[in-house]
């Protein structure tokens, strides 16, 4: 049977802020469908409203048992564990999503992000370069590259991404401030006080 009416149930109760009823009609696509992605990310979302982080991670997992993989889970599951201030299996759902679709952008840039505060600078550029020649000029993309090189001691290759990024858009702060902090470690004055 078709399960869209009772997600499209589910997300409208919810919305009506009828979370009982959302409920039901989550589970009533999970007793069909076992493992289905948006009615467990529903009641994953209903479970954190209500204060449950270890349900809604329960949610995730059962649909990862199901769909191994699934993209979009295991960036929620990651988001989760950031949440929950568990960097190492926040990392280990991102690395799982970037085997799962290599050629992906989004789980690449939450990847490298998260290893970049980390201070795994060079990780962070391994997984970014994966994908550089198909994003050129995606701005995340750019003002990442930008902090691993600059990082790495790569003064020049970081102002070459933030430079790409200001003439993508010149009033980006993110773009503004990396670009002056390796201009910084470039030693190149002029560059810091334009």
């Amino acid at each position: 049977e078709r399960n869209e009416p009772l997600l499209l149930e589910g997300i409208a109760r919810a919305a009506a802020l009828d979370p009982d009823g959302a409920r039901a009609a989550f589970e009533r696509v999970l007793a069909r469908s076992p493992g289905d992605p948006a009615a467990s990310g529903g009641l994953a979302t209903l479970d954190l409203q209500q204060g449950r982080p270890e349900r809604a991670r329960s949610r995730y997992l059962a649909v990862l048992e199901h769909r191994p993989g699934q993209v979009a889970t295991l960036l929620e599951l990651a988001r989760l564990e950031l949440q929950l201030d568990n960097a190492p299996a926040a990392r280990s759902a991102l690395e799982t999503a970037v085997q799962a679709e290599p050629a992906a952008l989004e789980p690449r840039l939450r990847l490298a992000r998260l290893l970049g505060q980390s201070g795994q600078h060079a990780a962070a550029l391994a997984t970014l370069d994966a994908v550089r020649a198909r994003h050129p000029d995606d701005p995340q993309l750019l003002a990442l590259l930008g902090a691993a090189q600059t990082a790495l001691g790569d003064a020049g290759g970081g102002r070459a991404a933030y430079r790409r990024l200001l003439d993508l858009d010149p009033k980006s702060a993110a773009g503004l401030y990396g670009y002056a902090s390796a201009c910084a470690a470039g030693s190149d004055d002029a560059g810091l006080r334009a």
